[in-house]
């Protein structure tokens, strides 16, 4: 899975590649920062940034962990296509265009 920090709060916790909607092999890539989903062609780096919802919580091991949330016009945890650029804007990571809602932003940690 992927260790990840929401933005606001700086709390980490864990996102399953079996919640993934791509569900699928992956391949871990640590000297490259890189996630690749094998045959859904997702990936992901060391600080995309996320949609997700707090899953559950475990105060006795204290630890959290995540699920996808999509919101629409938004990415959630569902990666990109390899090779495709996404478009890296100066509203990255910073929240703008975010409502309060229910999810929470969050990006993985290094």
């Amino acid at each position: 899975g992927l260790l990840l920090e929401l933005v606001e709060s700086l709390q980490r916790g864990f996102l399953s590649f079996d919640t993934l909607p791509r569900n699928g092999h992956y391949r871990v890539a640590r000297d490259q920062g890189r996630v690749y989903g094998g045959q859904s062609k997702v990936l992901f780096t060391v600080g995309d940034v996320l949609d997700v919802a707090i899953a559950k919580v475990d105060e006795g091991k204290r630890q959290v962990e995540f699920v996808p949330w999509k919101r629409e016009g938004t990415r959630s945890a569902e990666g990109r296509e390899k090779g495709k650029r996404q478009d890296r804007g100066k509203s990255r990571g910073q929240g703008a265009g975010r409502s309060a809602a229910r999810g929470k932003r969050s990006r993985r940690s290094r």
